[in-house]
């Protein structure tokens, strides 16, 4: 019986393939149009619900270091194991910080301009006070303005104080 039904599912699935209606595959095969539609549907409801497989995401969550990579060392065994030693040049590979073959000029910020504080304390208080009206929007939006402004020139104060005690402890 159940070879029967298989072969019933895939003369309906192969009629259906082939262009046939439901009803017409309910006429040729001799059977219920519910009985047909029911096959349709499971089958349907089958595919929905299997899970695709992916093979590439099956072998990359295989891997070890898929959330975090080797550490410096596990990667310097991993590469010991895979290459001849004659082709790793181990003497460039340093556990810390890059050692530069030349020193590197520091850079003059005296010249990059910044944040604008004006702007963006005007932008910021417009988007606050969008509900407020008139004259009392405006000196709203210039006070935010001066505090801002106040807030920047007192952070440059402190900075300008940590720098000079940290110049004169030398």
């Amino acid at each position: 019986m159940k070879k029967d039904s298989q072969e019933l599912e895939t003369d309906v699935f192969f009629l259906l393939d082939s262009g046939f209606t439901r009803e017409q595959i309910a006429s040729i095969k001799k059977m219920n149009i519910n009985l047909v539609n029911e096959i349709i549907n499971s089958r349907r409801q089958t595919i929905r619900t299997k899970k695709k497989k992916n093979l590439i995401q099956e072998v990359a969550n295989k891997n070890p270091w898929k959330d975090k990579p080797p550490g410096p060392g596990e990667a310097r065994s991993i590469g010991q194991t895979t290459w001849k030693p004659e082709e790793l040049g181990t003497g460039h590979y340093h556990d810390g910080r890059t050692i530069t073959n030349k020193p590197i000029d520091e850079t003059d910020r005296s010249d990059r301009i910044g944040e604008d504080v004006e702007l963006t304390a005007r932008l910021n208080a417009q988007a606050k006070l969008q509900h407020v009206e008139g004259e009392l929007r405006k000196l709203l939006e210039d006070e935010a303005v001066v505090q801002a402004l106040k807030e920047k020139k007192d952070w440059e104060d402190v900075v300008d104080g940590v720098l000079e005690l940290l110049n004169n402890e030398d």
